[in-house]
């Protein structure tokens, strides 16, 4: 009974022996007994190594640890440095909402990083180590002992791109975009605060990126993964900012831009986002040379001018940066403003901004030479603007800026509609543009001289009336010396020839339906114009018709003879050719009375077959007839 007695006590002692082992306080509980790592280059534990299970709370609370009771059941590690670098990584086993810090041998904090989520990995670093000194690794979980569970150590003397000195390189090239994303998880401060980021504590998890410049501009944008609040800034390898952008909102890309660059310099990129432990988190930067509408030099340009509308969200200020100039409405300089550019089609415009979620929007419109034509302020937080311009000259270059407010949370999204109707050929400055080509042809009733006024210079012929009537204009640059322009439309009609300095050179009539003219004397490159007009003064001579252009001489002219045979009984058809509106040339053929010189000559050739010809004409009468 006795042994038996002792046997059973025996068991029992040994299984509570057993139980307090199992549950015992890790031995690095404490940071005076904390566990010696090694402090070299890429050194790492299993990832189960060490454990806060049963752990108890000492040393103090770190600066960037979330909020609750912390430390809770932080375990503790110590190295000796060998160099002033050193980057931290905590791998999970089973533990969740991890937090790390780095300590000094005096309780100084050189860095920590609270929980990111119940699973995620945290990190930091420090390159302000001093070698031979010993620092002291803190390694807690949140607040509930269901929380706490193993995890391993990775240490090294390398530094990440979470520091400035260790930027990660990448190419400034057109159009690069990562393969892999980037992180601000692990990061910790360094470098300054750029200047258009948002009021808070900043940097907070600031990490960079480098490149050396292959081209004076780049663009910057930055995609968001799961980070919160984002935020970029540039600047160049002597800590000048160049250009930046605060946060928009939690799930708002951002982006900048510059053209300051020097070929050949390198410039740092650097990255953060809102001051909370739980807004890190991943991204993706895209890099290029080119320029974005941010810029004026590389102003979108708009084509359609025909009372054309965009949606209100086609376009956005929200990665633009300041340049250009302050329109005299505007109630603040450049803050974010982009750039569009069009080629005016006439004189009247009128442009209107259609607001996305832009705040304080305002616009202005300039000329070539930024010279203001015309602006808009804003007129409250979420108004459209409209401006408009009698002013614009047909077929030169102009260019609207749209900015907001000068806060970052303004910027926005926003549409433009633009009516700039092109000018009616019915004056010289809306002259429609013709080639001058073979054989081009406008289609028929294309134009029309119904309801048109009359302007310019008289053309000097045409009776009654020589002065303009109801005339309609046409231009072409000339690609030869040639040209021939036929008339098919309303009769008493005149066709008139000028050129650049609108000085007649040609002016045919005729009361019939069609009229020919042409010239074999252009300078080639020059600017011409081309007249249409009735003239009779009465509007009932107002008609559509057609022009037909060719940049060969017609039959008017020596030198557009047209080529006939030298053969047997060849006929040319019943009323194939005219004299109607054609013009004078070549000598004076000493036969005719009373006009003996060229009146409305036309020109034929042949090569002789033989020695013979005989040639008959049949057609109007006081006609003459020259081989």
């Amino acid at each position: 009974m006795k042994l038996a007695l002792l046997t059973s006590r025996i068991s029992i002692s040994f299984i509570l022996l057993l139980s307090f082992n199992i549950n015992a306080q890790p031995s690095n509980d404490d940071q005076a007994n904390g566990i010696e790592v090694s402090h070299q280059a890429n050194w790492c534990s299993a990832s189960d190594a060490y454990s806060t299970i049963d752990a108890s709370s000492d040393g103090t609370k770190a600066s960037r640890w979330n909020s609750g009771v912390n430390p809770y059941s932080d375990v503790w590690f110590r190295f000796q440095a060998t160099g002033t670098n050193v980057t931290i990584d905590l791998m999970i086993g089973d533990i969740n909402f991890p937090m790390i810090a780095l300590w000094d041998d005096s309780g100084n904090e050189l860095a920590s990083s609270g929980y990111m989520g119940n699973t995620q990995e945290v990190g930091l670093g420090s390159d302000q180590l001093i070698i031979g000194n010993w620092y002291y690794i803190q390694v807690d979980n949140r607040d509930r002992s269901d929380y706490r569970g193993t995890f391993g150590l990775c240490i090294s003397t390398e530094l990440t791109n979470d520091f400035q000195i260790a930027a990660q390189e990448i190419p400034h090239e057109s159009n690069w975009c990562s393969a892999t994303t980037y992180s601000t998880a692990k990061a910790t401060p360094d470098g300054s605060k750029a200047s258009r980021w948002n009021s808070g504590s900043y940097p907070f998890s600031d990490v960079w990126f480098r490149f050396q410049a292959t081209a004076t501009s780049v663009t910057v944008e930055l995609n968001r993964g799961d980070i919160n609040f984002p935020m970029i800034a540039l600047w160049d390898d002597t800590g000048n900012e160049l250009a930046s952008s605060g946060f928009m909102g939690n799930q708002i890309d951002v982006g900048l831009g510059s053209n300051q660059l020097i070929v050949g310099n390198w410039y740092y990129i650097q990255i953060d986002n809102r001051d909370r432990i739980d807004y890190r988190g991943s991204f993706e930067l895209c890099v290029s040379t080119d320029l974005t509408y941010d810029f004026k030099e590389a102003a979108h340009e708009l084509t359609d001018l025909n009372n054309i509308c965009t949606s209100n969200t086609e376009f956005s200020t929200a990665e633009a940066t300041p340049d250009g100039f302050r329109a005299s409405t505007w109630q603040f300089n450049p803050f974010a403003d982009v750039w569009f550019t069009f080629t005016a089609q006439g004189t009247d415009a009128t442009i209107d901004l259609l607001r996305g979620d832009i705040e304080f929007p305002m616009i202005a419109l300039w000329d070539s030479n930024n010279n203001e034509i015309v602006s808009s302020g804003h007129l409250g937080m979420d108004a459209d603007l409209s401006i408009t311009t009698d002013q614009l000259i047909a077929g030169e270059e102009y260019y609207i800026s749209v900015d907001s407010r000068d806060r970052i949370d303004r910027r926005g999204t926003f549409g433009l509609c633009i009516d700039n109707p092109s000018e009616s050929n019915d004056f010289i400055s809306g002259a429609i543009e013709v080639p001058h080509q073979s054989n081009w042809y406008s289609g028929e009733d294309a134009y029309t001289t119904v309801g048109m006024s009359a302007d310019g210079p008289d053309p000097g012929c045409g009776s009654p009336a020589t002065s303009p009537v109801s005339n309609v204009w046409f231009t072409f640059q000339a690609t030869s010396e040639n040209i021939s322009i036929n008339y098919e439309g309303g009769v008493r009609h005149r066709v008139v020839l000028w050129n650049s300095d609108l000085n007649p050179i040609v002016c045919e009539r005729s009361r019939g339906s069609s009229i020919e003219l042409g010239s074999v004397s252009l300078v080639p490159g020059s600017q011409y114009y081309i007249s249409v007009d009735h003239y009779e003064a009465s509007p009932t001579w107002q008609s559509p018709f057609q022009l037909s252009i060719t940049d060969q001489p017609s039959y008017d002219f020596h030198q557009g003879a047209i080529e006939i045979p030298h053969q047997s009984n060849w006929y040319s058809g019943e009323d194939a050719y005219t004299t109607v509106g054609m013009s004078a040339d070549g000598p004076d053929p000493s036969c005719g009375s009373p006009a003996t010189s060229p009146v409305s000559n036309v020109w034929f050739t042949f090569e002789a077959t033989s020695e013979n010809i005989s040639i008959n004409y049949e057609g109007g009468v006081r006609h003459r007839v020259v081989l």
